[in-house]
């Protein structure tokens, strides 16, 4: 091409020149995917870097407590790796059984609302800063308690017990009307003093 060509092409065509303004970002941005059709209509899915995973969940919440499983056996009961394993009741040992009799017991005397002798039951040192009349305030009278039955077992050590039961209990209305039965899965733990099983309350 000649030296004339060339004059006049570029008389023709004029270079184009960006104006940058000062202060401004020379860089430039990346260009954004086009959205597809599912996203111009709102109806997108996360994706799988938007939707937390199992394994984040697990991680968030490691420390939570885990509950058993059950394996839909009467009495089989799949505990928490770890943790000491629950004797059912349908395999309890003889000491077993006599610390179960002596959980229901004491729930035989609150259903009867006899809580002279349901405080009996309680640790010592308890009741040595605690009257029973300061126990029986504990108490309200919107639930009737009706029956409770000890499932399980659980022995940290020979001498501390948590004991998984199962309570009925019948509900009052303050306002009256139909009494609602339910069913409650309460856990109480139970120590040993010189071999005999008191219920450790909160004080």
């Amino acid at each position: 091409m000649t030296a004339g060509a060339v004059i006049a092409l570029l008389v023709v065509c004029p270079p184009v020149v960006a104006e940058v303004q000062p202060g401004a970002n020379t860089l430039a941005e990346p260009v954004a995917k086009s959205a597809t059709p599912a996203a111009a209509s709102g109806d997108v899915s996360p994706t799988p870097a938007e939707a937390p995973s199992e394994a984040a969940a697990v991680s968030a919440g490691e420390h939570a407590a885990k509950p058993a499983r059950s394996t839909g056996q009467p009495g089989a009961i799949v505990t928490v790796p770890g943790a000491k394993d629950e004797i059912p009741r349908d395999a309890f040992r003889p000491e077993d059984k006599a610390l179960a009799d002596r959980v229901e017991a004491r729930w035989q005397a609150l259903v009867e609302r006899d809580f002279e002798a349901a405080y009996a039951y309680l640790l010592p040192s308890y009741r040595q800063t605690h009257t029973a009349e300061q126990y029986r305030s504990r108490f309200g009278n919107a639930v009737r308690w009706r029956v409770a039955t000890v499932q399980g077992i659980r022995y940290d050590t020979p001498k501390v017990a948590h004991v998984r039961l199962n309570l009925e209990t019948e509900h009052v209305p303050p306002w009256g009307g139909q009494a609602e039965r339910l069913v409650t899965r309460l856990n109480e733990t139970w120590l040993n003093r010189d071999g005999e099983w008191w219920l450790s309350v909160a004080k």
